[in-house]
């Protein structure tokens, strides 16, 4: 079984395992479960409009204490989602894995790490369906937090609350939109003097440390995209150059940790799988795809306007 973590607010606990939620009350004889916050009286947690979900290893406990640390600093509650593990596991270990749709988009197999990294998220996207919530913000456990952090990610939610954003499926946090011809703002959000652009990110910006998402967007991504076949952020891309659905910020809350992920751990350079033949081209030919339609959504957007 999963080593469980722990939710605090003023009352309850809820612990998150592998199999799924289970709640309980928070009595003291509870105490030896609680594996990172080891304190008498837990912090009061904020009331936020929307669920953090946490993807983080059973083992990653280093981790795991780094990203309750910056959520208790500013009193987050949070569900963990214990991620799948892809240490020293190969693509043909995954019998969800399409290897000939991989090879033909991306131009090589999966790693088990990237294979693994995919399934995790779709794992925490199918725990938030089921929550009923309107919209929520994943997280990957290598998260940092920059400056007034909280208080734009509750702007971005109270605006997607209001209607604001239109619609939408996903939000890049993490990494800023690039490229003005493939962007068109949407709202600005000021935090005091500081300001960032909300952008529709047609070319939307790699690396998910932080995504938020609505509930129809996560459903539809569910949907189409379950089974692997190229890495999770390139995927995010490819999914919105087709739809249009994805937005980004000029200044983004958080930031990532350069260490190696966890999830895609004990895979030597030697032993990544081989790339096919004419690789080169495949990986021109999809990144110009991208391109193309980010382009056009974006003058199918500007139409409208």
């Amino acid at each position: 079984m999963a080593r469980p973590t722990s939710l605090f607010n003023s009352e309850r606990f809820i612990t998150i395992a592998a199999t799924g939620f289970t709640d309980g009350l928070y009595p003291q004889t509870h105490k030896a479960q609680l594996s990172v916050l080891m304190i008498d009286h837990p912090p009061k947690m904020q009331k936020v409009a929307y669920p953090v979900y946490l993807i983080n290893l059973d083992d990653s406990t280093k981790r795991l204490e780094t990203s309750e640390r910056q959520l208790a600093q500013h009193h987050i509650p949070y569900h963990r989602i214990s991620a799948i593990n892809g240490k020293g596991r190969t693509c043909a270990d995954f019998p969800e894995y399409n290897a000939r749709s991989s090879r033909r988009y991306y131009g090589r197999d999966m790693t088990g790490g990237e294979i693994a990294c995919h399934l995790s998220h779709i794992k925490a996207l199918q725990t938030f369906i089921a929550s009923g919530r309107s919209h929520c913000l994943i997280l990957e456990d290598d998260f940092l937090c920059k400056a007034h952090c909280w208080e734009i990610v509750d702007a971005v939610s109270a605006l997607a609350t209001e209607g604001v954003l239109g619609d939408w499926d996903l939000i890049n946090l993490t990494r800023k939109v690039s490229g003005s011809g493939l962007k068109s703002p949407i709202h600005m959000i000021e935090i005091g003097s500081d300001r960032t652009e909300l952008y529709n990110a047609f070319y939307f910006p790699t690396r998910a440390a932080a995504i938020m998402w609505s509930r129809t967007g996560a459903t539809r991504f569910v949907e189409q995209h379950a089974i692997p076949f190229c890495p999770i952020d390139h995927l995010f891309r490819k999914y919105v150059s087709e739809t249009g659905r994805g937005l980004g910020l000029s200044h983004t809350p958080f930031w990532f940790t350069d260490e190696d992920s966890d999830i895609m751990a004990a895979s030597p350079t030697w032993e990544k799988p081989a790339k096919v033949s004419f690789y080169r081209i495949k990986e021109f030919t999809r990144q110009a795809k991208c391109i193309f339609n980010a382009y056009r959504q974006k003058r199918a957007f500007d139409a409208k306007q």
